[in-house]
């Protein structure tokens, strides 16, 4: 398996090139959808589902939404979990939250055998932001344009909000530039 932890974004878009239909062979991988090895992008059912988690072997769950959707109580014990409150809203922005949230993916993902599901209701809006954002920070030269198109290959509905326009996406393309700024200090 490619080791993604110092890897560059060409490496991260060709293996999303090359792995488009991998999502389609995860048998019963109810709502989840890899993105890149050991990160997956998910819905409500998939945080809610244990023979997925643990099909996964998923040893952490990001929430992004207003309250906690329930993460599978049978378990939850094992899991490490961080909850992004964000609205589910068009006009929600995503902005304000993406520095802990990607540094918490990051955390997660380096530890020995770290698997993440980053999920909210419908697992296309808010989580689809948040693993392109991540993308895009973890990445450097990785742009919001090229996060969200590596997305799609995991995961074609994923809508990012209301389209190029939309708050989501205008707030993906300032954490490109933050993080551009940030890698110059």
């Amino acid at each position: 398996m490619t080791d993604f932890t110092s890897s560059s974004k060409d490496a991260i878009i060709a293996y999303a090139a090359e792995h488009a239909n991998l999502n389609r062979k995860i048998p019963r991988a109810k709502g989840a959808w890899r993105v890149i090895p050991n990160l997956y992008l998910g819905n409500a059912a998939a945080a809610g589902d244990a023979a997925t988690l643990r099909q996964l072997k998923v040893t952490a769950v990001q929430s992004v939404g207003p309250r906690s959707e329930k993460v599978c109580r049978e378990v939850a014990d094992t899991l490490t979990l961080m909850r992004v409150a964000i609205q589910d809203d068009d006009e929600a922005h995503i902005l304000p939250f993406l520095e802990e949230a990607c540094a918490w993916i990051n955390a997660e993902l380096a530890k020995e055998d770290g698997v993440v599901l980053v999920h909210c209701r419908g697992g296309m809006n808010r989580s689809a932001t948040m693993v392109a954002a991540f993308l895009v920070w973890k990445f450097p030269g990785m742009t919001a344009a090229e996060a969200i198109a590596v997305v799609r290959q995991a995961r074609p509905a994923a809508r990012f909000g209301r389209g190029e326009e939309g708050v989501l996406q205008r707030d993906l393309r300032q954490w490109e530039l933050d993080c551009a700024v940030a890698r110059e200090r």
